[in-house]
């Protein structure tokens, strides 16, 4: 999955929003990693139960955040007159 996610984002996208989610594969790999070193442990086992929950709420945390780096790129690039004000971003 995480080689996937990689895939994607060096062949879809570019500027900040890689950066981006390079630091969220990167973050992965690590929390992977210490789940994998003690999987008896009782934090893994707690987390394991709550994965159902988590997933529940993937599909719109995804959409979340890509509207959010899409917003942040636009005020990046934008070139108005606020005088160093960034506009309020409506949720």
């Amino acid at each position: 999955m995480l080689s996937r996610g990689e895939t994607y984002k060096d062949q879809c996208m570019k500027g900040q929003q890689k950066q981006v989610f390079a630091v969220a594969i990167y973050t992965l790999k690590q929390f992977i990693s210490q789940l994998c070193k003690r999987p008896k442990s009782r934090k893994t086992q707690e987390l394991l139960k709550a994965v159902p929950c988590i997933n529940s709420g993937a599909k719109e945390y995804n959409q979340c955040n890509i509207q959010y780096i899409d917003i942040l790129e636009s005020v990046r690039d934008w070139k108005g007159n606020f005088k160093g004000q960034i506009a309020h971003v409506c949720w």
